[in-house]
C-alpha cells in the first residue's frame, strides 16, 4: 500500500504530486487511487482559492506549511468539510479549512541562539576604514538572523511536513527560502569561514553529505518537493574551501565517498550529452528535471506559463524545461528562451550550458586535489578524475568555445548525435571557465577576459547577469552576488597566471569589479528607503539598488549576499573606502 512508501521515501510523502508518483510507482489500488487524487484535488483548490489571498499568492508558501494531522485525517477532514458545504464552497471557505487545518510556514524550524562572538581579529586588521569594519561586523551579526535548525517533529512524523529533516543547525538565505538550498550554501559557507564560524560549516556541509547518503545527489533545496532535481554541484568546491581554512582530516575522509556519489549521479542518465564530431567523442552534461509536472512551488505560475501551449504533451515538456531551469539555480533568464524573451519558449533540457560544465570542471579537478592529500593510495579514483577533467577540458574547447564571440557560449543540442548550434549572446556565466580553469588556449582565456569590460554585462555597481532585458530576475539589470564571485575569482586567477598576458590587467579588473559590487552592497545598506538590509540581488546600473523582476518579490537577509560580501571586504579591505562609494551613489527612490 502507499502508507508505507509515504513513511520511508520522502519524494512520496510529498502529497501535492502522488497523481504522478501513483502512475510512476503502479499503484493500482483502491483505497491508494482514492488517496493519491483526494489529495490532489485538495491542493488544486487551496492553490486556486490562493490566488486572491495576500500571502498564499506565492505557491510555495502553501507548500511550505505543515499539516497539522495524518495526511489521511487531513484528506478526511477535506472531503467532509468539501461534502458539508456541497456547491456553496468558496474561495473564503477553503482559506477558513486552510488556517483550521495547517500550520504556517517556518514553524517546522527552530531559531537557534547562535553563538557568534565578534568577527576574528586578522580579519578586521585588514579592513582600512571604519565605514567596511562596521559593514562587516553587521553581516557578521546577521548570521544570527538566519540560523535554523529542523524542529524535531519534522522527523517524528515526516508525513505532515515537506521539510526534509536535518542533522546540523544552518545558515538559510533569507525571506521565502525558509530552508537550506544547495548551492546558495557555498558562499554562506566562504562568509561562515570568513566569521570564524567553522563548526556552523562543518555541519552545512555534512548536512548536504546527509542528503547524498538518503537521495544519490544534493536536491535543489531541503524540501521533498525539490527531490526530482538538483542545483549546480558546488559540494566538492565547498569541502576544498573548507580544506583551505580548516584543519580537519577526519571530516574530509569521510565525506570523500559521498563527493564520488554525487559526481556519479551527474554522470548518468539524462544529464550526460554525448555528441560525434570529427571523428572525435565529446561528453559534456546539461541540467535536466526528472519531471513533466508543474512545480508545486510554482504551480499556479506553470499553469500560466503553459497556457498558450495546445497540446498535453508540449505542456509536460514546457514543464519539464520550466523545472530544468530552476535546477540550474539561474531562474529565469533569457538564457533559455529560444526566442530569448518568453518564458513559453524554454528549451534548457536542449542546451548544454557553459556554467555546469565549469562546475563539473572544477568537481573533477577538486577530487583530484581532495583524494591526492587525503587518500593517496586510491590511485584509481585520482586517475579517473584526473582524466576526466582533461577529457571535459577538450571538449569545453571543441564545442562550447566560440571564435567569433571570443569566449565560451551555452550550445544548443541538434538533431542528431553529431549536430549542435552555439548560442552567440553575451551571458556573465560564458567566463566561467576562468574561475574553473578549464581552458586549453590561454589566448581564448586571455581574449575573454579583456572582452568582459567591453560588453553591456559591466556596469557602475558590478556584472549583470545577461544583455536582455525580459523582466526576469536572472537578466539585466540585476546583479548577483554568486556570480561576482566567479568572475573575480576567475581574473584573480589569471591574475597569479604566469602564463597569462594581461595578469595586471585581470588583477586590476577583479579588484574594480569587486569594490564595485562591495560599494552597492554598503549603499543598500546604509543609503535610501530600504536600508538596512541584505539582498539577494542588486541593480548593478545603479549601486545600492536593489534588484527586481522575476516570479516573486525581492527577498532579504541575505546568505550568499553576506557571503559573497565578506569575502571582498577579506580581499580588498584595504582598498574600499566611503569616498569612493559615495562617488556612485545617486539619490532616488530606491
Amino acid at each position: 500500500g502507499l502508507m508505507p512508501i509515504i513513511q520511508t521515501n520522502p519524494p512520496a510523502r510529498f502529497y501535492f504530486t502522488l497523481s504522478y508518483l501513483y502512475h510512476e510507482l503502479h499503484l493500482c489500488g483502491d483505497e491508494e487511487r482514492h488517496f493519491c487524487s483526494g489529495l490532489l484535488a485538495m491542493f488544486q483548490a487551496i492553490q486556486h482559492a490562493g490566488t486572491a489571498h495576500s500571502k498564499l499568492k506565492d505557491s510555495k508558501y502553501f507548500v511550505d506549511m505543515p499539516m497539522r494531522q495524518h495526511p489521511t485525517e487531513t484528506l478526511r477532514m477535506w472531503e467532509e468539510f468539501t461534502n458539508e458545504k456541497g456547491d456553496s464552497l468558496d474561495d473564503s471557505d477553503v482559506m477558513d479549512f486552510v488556517h483550521r487545518t495547517f500550520d504556517v510556514p517556518g514553524s517546522d524550524l527552530e531559531v537557534v541562539d547562535l553563538a557568534c562572538s565578534e568577527l576574528p581579529t586578522a580579519y578586521l586588521a585588514k579592513v582600512k576604514h571604519q565605514e567596511f569594519k562596521d559593514l562587516a561586523t553587521a553581516i557578521h551579526n546577521k548570521w544570527r538572523n538566519l540560523a535554523r535548525r529542523t524542529a524535531p517533529a519534522v522527523a517524528e512524523n515526516p508525513e505532515r511536513y515537506t521539510l526534509m529533516s536535518l542533522p546540523y543547525p544552518f545558515i538559510i538565505p533569507g525571506g521565502r527560502f525558509r530552508e537550506v538550498y544547495y548551492w546558495d550554501t557555498y558562499w554562506i559557507i566562504l562568509g561562515l569561514l570568513h566569521s570564524g564560524l567553522n563548526e556552523l560549516a562543518r555541519g552545512m556541509i555534512s548536512n548536504l553529505i546527509e542528503l547524498v547518503r538518503r537521495y544519490g545527489f544534493v536536491p535543489n533545496g531541503a524540501r521533498t518537493y525539490y527531490a526530482y532535481r538538483s542545483q549546480p554541484p558546488l559540494l566538492c568546491e565547498m569541502v576544498c574551501k573548507y580544506a583551505q581554512m580548516v584543519d580537519d582530516a577526519t571530516s574530509i575522509r569521510e565525506w570523500l565517498p559521498w563527493l564520488e556519489k554525487e559526481y556519479s549521479f551527474w554522470m548518468t542518465g539524462n544529464r550526460v550529452v554525448t555528441l560525434h564530431v570529427d571523428g572525435e567523442t565529446h561528453t559534456l552534461n546539461r541540467y535536466y528535471a526528472d519531471t513533466e509536472e508543474p512545480r508545486p512551488e510554482g504551480w499556479r505560475e506553470d499553469l500560466v506559463i503553459a497556457s498558450s501551449i495546445k497540446t498535453e504533451q508540449g505542456a509536460r515538456q514546457l514543464w519539464r524545461d520550466v523545472a530544468t531551469v530552476a535546477e540550474s539555480g539561474v531562474d529565469f533568464s533569457a538564457r533559455w528562451f529560444e526566442d530569448r524573451k518568453t518564458l513559453a519558449t524554454c528549451i534548457a533540457t536542449q542546451i548544454i550550458p557553459v556554467d555546469l560544465n565549469s562546475f563539473l570542471a572544477k568537481f573533477e579537478s577538486n577530487m583530484v586535489s581532495l583524494l591526492s592529500k587525503y587518500d593517496p593510495d586510491n590511485k584509481e579514483s585520482i586517475n579517473k578524475f584526473a582524466d576526466a577533467f582533461q577529457r571535459r577540458k577538450k571538449s569545453i574547447e571543441a564545442i562550447l568555445y566560440c571564435p567569433k564571440m571570443k569566449t565560451w557560449c551555452d550550445t544548443k543540442i541538434g538533431d542528431s548525435p553529431s549536430s549542435y548550434q552555439r548560442m552567440p549572446y553575451q551571458y556573465l556565466s560564458n567566463y566561467f571557465p576562468l574561475w574553473a580553469e578549464c581552458y586549453i588556449n590561454q589566448e581564448h582565456a586571455d581574449a575573454a577576459a579583456q572582452l568582459l569590460p567591453e560588453t553591456k554585462l559591466f556596469q557602475a555597481g558590478g556584472m549583470t547577469s545577461s544583455e536582455e532585458t525580459t523582466g526576469q530576475q536572472w537578466d539585466f539589470p540585476n546583479g548577483w552576488p554568486n556570480q561576482q564571485y566567479l568572475i573575480v575569482e576567475g581574473l584573480r586567477k589569471l591574475s597569479n597566471n604566469v602564463n597569462c598576458q594581461c595578469q595586471t590587467f585581470a588583477g586590476d579588473l577583479a579588484k574594480k569589479i569587486a569594490c564595485a559590487w562591495t560599494y552597492g552592497t554598503y549603499l543598500g545598506f546604509t543609503r535610501g528607503k530600504h536600508k538596512g538590509g541584505f539582498y539577494e540581488k542588486y541593480d548593478v546600473t545603479t549601486p545600492g539598488k536593489r534588484g527586481d523582476g522575476g516570479e516573486y518579490e525581492i527577498q532579504e537577509g541575505f546568505g550568499w549576499t553576506n557571503g559573497v560580501a565578506l569575502h571582498f571586504i577579506h580581499l580588498y579591505g584595504h582598498e574600499l573606502n566611503h569616498n569612493d562609494a559615495m562617488a556612485l551613489w545617486v539619490e532616488d527612490d530606491k
